[in-house]
């Protein structure tokens, strides 16, 4: 309805008039005392007969957001934060989210729009974000569609709400890939209970989705299809990792994640980058995306032996490459064969001492040291690790092999004049640092 009005309020003759959208008017009231929760006066505007409960009107709304911070070896967190900004909502969603049952019958009950999509959702997005579980359940029953449940599925992962995703999963409005999607979700942010949650409602656990993967170290952030083991094991979140184990889902997949990829006629190792490299084992991502406390690593390696070679090398091979110390302590506290031979089809071969070498990493090496690997162990083609940290001139590993061996004076002397006959270029900047050996 249009009226005419001017600006003192009035109808006089002879004023200067301007039209009026009254409808537009007590509807944005309605917004605007939905908002700022008076009751009195949105029900006196529902009960004008010109207004529109489903009109859409703009509000400085402050509404939960999520943000998952990334932490090296440990696991991945998420933090709630408040934000602040200009949006469109509609009087049901503004109810939904300040809790306010009594005016969220009200507008139902004069028919407010419940599958109304906004820039922040729909009304079940907004009651499963701010935690209003009893709302949430009369929305459900006054209409939500599928899609309306599925997205408040989502967000109930995203902000571990595992009492909401429960009485979405029972509306039988869930697809199974949404369904999938949001267990995936939930594992990779460690909220466990959404996890159990779900999979008690009969997610399949063994499904695969795609979903966005991150790591700081190594660094990571893609897209991958995955399970939800994989997922978790990569935001290292141990406690998903058991519940899952324990709930006996399949371990036998495999997964394009990791950053290496290595020549099997020459031995060489190539970096490709993260999710470039060949498919691999969960166990092989344990290693890559290793938990700083192992218990991950342990937990999988109690249904794969360590010793399970992938295209002719192991998961200690794999450590190796991968620098990290912590992992190989595990492997090799869990079983691992610290001689096993990288073969290659030209009949290179090499032992796990003989990468450590060549790469110049002297934790490793003095971890293979103190568990006992032969460190006089020659590659197919003679070369002992000493050989190699002299060609390739790694002067810390260099040291820890000597130290480690306690040679005398005129054993390294001798030893020095066998590299230098081999290695003449190499061993020239090596010798300055062992002026205090």
């Amino acid at each position: 309805m249009t009226v005419f009005g001017h600006s003192s309020g009035g109808f006089l003759a002879g004023k200067q008039v301007f039209p009026v959208d009254y409808e537009t008017e007590v509807s944005q009231r309605l917004v605007e005392a939905s908002h700022s929760g008076d009751l009195k006066s949105a029900l006196e505007c529902i009960a004008d007969s010109y207004v529109d409960v489903n009109f859409i009107g703009a509000v400085c709304l402050k509404s939960r957001k999520t943000e998952v911070l990334l932490h090296d070896e440990s696991a991945d967190e998420v933090r709630i934060e408040y934000e602040e900004f200009k949006t469109d909502v509609t009087a049901l969603f503004l109810a939904v989210h300040a809790g306010n049952l009594i005016l969220v019958r009200k507008l139902l009950s004069v028919g407010a729009d419940v599958n109304q999509k906004l820039f922040r959702g729909y009304a079940t997005t907004a009651a499963v974000r701010e935690g209003h579980l009893e709302i949430l359940e009369i929305l459900i029953k006054a209409g939500a569609s599928q899609p309306a449940c599925e997205e408040a599925l989502l967000e109930a992962s995203c902000l571990g709400r595992a009492r909401h995703a429960e009485l979405l999963m029972r509306s039988d409005l869930i697809r199974p890939s949404v369904a999938v999607h949001a267990l995936v979700i939930a594992c990779c942010r460690g909220f466990v209970d959404v996890v159990d949650t779900l999979m008690k409602c009969g997610v399949d656990a063994n499904a695969t989705d795609r979903v966005l993967l991150q790591s700081s170290r190594p660094s990571l952030h893609t897209n991958v299809d995955c399970t939800a083991l994989v997922a978790a094991i990569v935001s290292r979140q141990t406690s998903v990792v058991r519940l899952l184990l324990q709930a006996g889902i399949r371990t036998d997949t495999k997964v394009r994640l990791g950053a290496w990829s290595w020549d099997t006629n020459t031995g060489e190792e190539i970096r490709v980058g993260a999710g470039l490299a060949e498919p691999y084992a969960v166990t092989w991502c344990a290693v890559e995306y290793f938990e700083s406390s192992g218990s991950i690593l342990r937990m999988l390696l109690q249904h794969h032996s360590p010793n399970t070679p992938h295209f002719g090398r192991t998961l200690v091979h794999h450590a190796i490459l991968c620098g990290n110390a912590g992992a190989l302590d595990v492997l090799l506290e869990c079983g691992a064969d610290i001689e096993f031979p990288v073969r290659t089809t030209r009949k290179t071969e090499f032992r796990p001492i003989h990468i450590a070498a060549r790469l110049g990493l002297p934790k490793i090496v003095q971890v293979l040291i103190e568990a006992g690997c032969n460190v006089n162990s020659q590659t197919g083609s003679g070369d002992t690790a000493l050989m190699i940290c002299a060609r390739y001139r790694q002067e810390e590993c260099l040291k820890v092999l000597a130290c480690q061996l306690s040679w005398s004076v005129c054993k390294f002397d001798c030893w020095i004049k066998q590299v230098v006959a081999r290695f003449p270029a190499c061993i020239t900047r090596c010798s300055s640092g062992w002026e205090d050996y």
